[in-house]
Formats: structure tokens, sequence, C-alpha cells
């Protein structure tokens, strides 16, 4: 590949199209024979991280509430006008 063309590739995020040659994006088309590979994986991660992805959240919830309750308990505070 001649540089000034593999500059435009990169320039151009892979897409390529001329008056002569229709759109092609070279990327997707490199990226088609393993993609389905990369998003069975991706699923398996996913899928692997939904327990303690969930446990966290609850735990972060629980705590953001707590403050909530603590917080409801020191108003009003004393001192403070209404």
């Amino acid at each position: 590949m001649a540089s000034g063309s593999f500059n435009a590739w990169c320039k151009k995020y892979g897409a390529h199209q001329t008056k002569k040659y229709e759109y092609r994006n070279w990327n997707t088309e490199l990226l088609e024979p393993i993609a389905k590979d990369i998003d069975e994986v991706w699923q398996a991660f996913d899928n692997n991280l939904a327990g303690p992805r969930d446990v966290c959240l609850n735990n972060l919830c629980g705590l953001v509430d707590g403050i909530e309750t603590d917080l409801k308990g020191m108003l009003p505070l004393p001192g403070l006008s209404s």
C-alpha cells in the first residue's frame, strides 16, 4: 500500500470511496471474521460480571439510603432559623 493510501485510510478511519470505487469500510471488513468470536467472549464476560455488579449496586444504594437517613435525623439543625 502506498504511503498516501495508508495515510488516507488512517485519516478516514478505514472508510474509502472514490468515483471509481463504491464505499467500503476496511476496518469493518477486517473485523468481520473475528466479530462473532469477540461478541461471544464479551457476552460471557458481561454475564460473569452481572452478579457482582448487582451486589455492588445494591450495596452502594444501601450506603446512599443510610446517608439520607442520617441527614434527615440531623434536620433541623440547632441554631438555624427556618
